[in-house]
């Protein structure tokens, strides 16, 4: 609906898609001088393909406001089970700050990961133990990289704005480093392991297997898959990418020609299809001698049964399932 079409005490909900400063910045001047009860809602939705609810997710909300001169007056504004922010700005920050915990958290725990490599430890099973602890929130995973249009894009946006009030924020700053930093230390564990087995990258055969951010849904915005794709096809790997979900990136039609055209798997996306299908494949009597996990996925017995040369994100000590076959 045109802004200009919206009449007094209409209620206007515009949900957290918007841009940060869209609502104050584009809105403000073409909207009813009288009561206008403007909603801002920046819950996050679930891009699995759960359906919520108004109601079953909890908001918070901006407040009513009428515009007085160029100022907001705030007042308050009731809709069911919802918290009530002191202005639209706070309620317009909630996702942007949320998402830039939730980066900075993952970033920490992809520096533990790169620890648990050099130190030969399980960072999955020692993240397991820690989240029987009744400390902090979580548990947060390593993997591969971040995605979406959530936590890869929401705290470039608070470190941009940060930086122009004068501010540089020095966490932010280097929990983007790390996490953009995980599609080439992937592929580094991937090129350590193929050396391992004699094989060099170039000219051999990758399954790569997932496109979209997250496991199962076909959204493949700020995935990282972009960039270890580019990575590997930068050292002349042949890849046969697959995702079940998203197939604009597929160069194979099943996940049976990914796997027998290659020498090594790599997983960018964990849909419970391909792992369900993967648990039925005969890995151990094919090509397939390498196995990156990139989303920590695969349960340790069925990789010792492949008979394959293993590595998680922070799992060395779960490397090598040939050794179990000797």
């Amino acid at each position: 609906m045109p802004y200009s079409r919206i009449k007094p005490s209409e209620q206007l909900l515009e949900e957290a898609q918007a841009t940060k400063n869209f609502l104050r910045l584009m809105m403000l001047d073409q909207i009813a001088d009288s009561a206008v009860i403007l909603i801002f809602v920046p819950t996050p939705v679930d891009a699995s393909g759960k359906i919520y609810h108004v109601g079953d997710v909890k908001k918070d909300l901006s407040p009513k406001f009428t515009r007085v001169d160029g100022d907001l007056r705030i007042s308050q504004v009731a809709l069911g089970s919802v918290t009530i922010m002191q202005s639209i700005r706070d309620a317009e920050a909630v996702k942007a700050m949320e998402n830039t915990v939730r980066d900075v958290n993952i970033a920490f725990v992809n520096e533990l990961a790169k620890i648990s490599d050099v130190l030969d430890l399980d960072v999955v099973d020692i993240i397991d133990g820690m989240a029987t602890k009744p400390f902090g929130k979580g548990p947060f995973y390593p993997g591969v990289g971040v995605g979406g249009h959530c936590i890869a894009v929401d705290p470039e946006w608070l470190k941009a704005a940060s930086q122009k009030a004068g501010y540089m924020p020095e966490i932010i700053n280097l929990a983007r480093a790390t996490n953009n930093g995980m599609p080439e230390y992937t592929v580094s564990i991937l090129q350590n392991l193929l050396n391992d087995c004699g094989y060099p990258l170039k000219n051999t055969g990758i399954a790569i297997l997932g496109v979209a951010y997250k496991r199962n849904v076909d959204d493949p915005r700020e995935s990282p898959f972009y960039k270890v794709k580019s990575l590997l096809e930068n050292k002349g790997a042949n890849l046969h990418i697959y995702d079940s979900w998203y197939n604009k990136e597929n160069t194979v039609e099943s996940l049976k020609e990914a796997i027998e055209n290659s020498r090594a798997i790599l997983i960018i996306t964990e849909h419970a299809d391909i792992l369900e299908s993967l648990e039925k494949m005969d890995i151990a009597n094919s090509s397939i001698e390498v196995v990156v996990d990139g989303r920590n996925c695969l349960d340790a017995e069925l990789v010792n049964r492949w008979n394959i040369l293993y590595r998680g994100i922070g799992r060395r000590s779960a490397a090598d399932g040939r050794k179990a076959n000797d």
